[in-house]
């Protein structure tokens, strides 16, 4: 656990200090799922076992310590939020910063409970962003190409529900095959 603290909170000190909040989401989804390897390998943990670490520490950073991110930023920061989605400001910040919030905390609580929660935790955070992710097609439609609309949050609301739901499937599919 004091490695994760640690972890978090170089995390919080890079954001905090980063220009380009349009890098974190493509961080956390990098750095969650290495985190989890490095955490399994330290426990001498091999295959499945290690694959379920890497999903775990996957949706604790990319949906719980992304969902924070994103809740700080439409809630405390919404001008500047809007401004770098091609937006204007608008009172729905403030309820898509309460949804970011409900995911980030759902996300954040995934170490503490076993896999069936961490499926429910992120199963909410994939439509929401894949919804997302339909809305920044629509607006690049319509010639938005603002960094936090057509930058790496785009691919990142893509990308990351993308990687949960492989990593759900692969050990879905490894419990049904193992002997009982």
């Amino acid at each position: 656990m004091e490695l994760l603290a640690a972890f978090l909170t170089a995390l919080v000190a890079f954001f905090a200090a980063s220009a380009l909040p349009d890098y974190g989401s493509g961080l956390l989804l990098v750095l969650g799922p290495l985190f989890g390897l490095l955490v399994a390998a330290r426990k001498g943990l091999r295959g499945h076992e290690r694959l379920a670490y890497a999903l775990k520490y996957l949706v604790f950073f990319f949906v719980g310590v992304g969902g924070i991110w994103g809740g700080v930023g439409h809630v405390f920061f919404a001008d500047k939020i809007a401004a770098s989605i091609g937006w204007a400001p608008s009172p729905f910040q403030f309820e898509v910063g309460m949804a970011n919030f409900g995911f980030g905390l759902a996300g954040i609580l995934v170490p503490f409970f076993r896999p069936g929660y961490w499926f429910g935790a992120a199963v909410g955070q994939c439509v929401f962003m894949l919804g997302a992710a339909a809305g920044h097609i629509a607006s690049m439609r319509a010639g938005n190409f603002a960094p936090n609309n057509a930058g790496v949050i785009f691919y990142t609301d893509i990308l990351g529900p993308v990687a949960m739901l492989v990593l759900f499937a692969i050990l879905a599919r490894a419990k049904e095959s193992r002997p009982r």
